[in-house]
């Protein structure tokens, strides 16, 4: 689910993977490798990503859906 949501704003971003490995200090391979579902990224690598792509991690009820939250502002 974490790595379609980061697919999902990798696409809506308008920027490439290789240069979305580029700004969080990982080569490209590792990168592509996780975006298809082949490879693992570290938790820290992930909070890059977020960072990266403006993107919030939400954990839901398991009967929800996975959101992608840009732009929120923490209560």
């Amino acid at each position: 689910m974490i790595r379609q949501a980061i697919v999902t704003a990798l696409k809506e971003s308008g920027i490439t993977a290789s240069e979305l490995a580029r700004r969080v200090g990982i080569t490209r391979g590792p990168m592509s490798l996780y975006l298809n579902g082949k490879g693992s990224l570290s938790d820290d690598t992930k909070e890059r990503i977020f960072q990266e792509l403006n993107i919030k991690l939400v954990v839901c009820k398991p009967e929800e859906s996975i959101q992608i939250v840009r732009n929120a502002t923490t209560l």
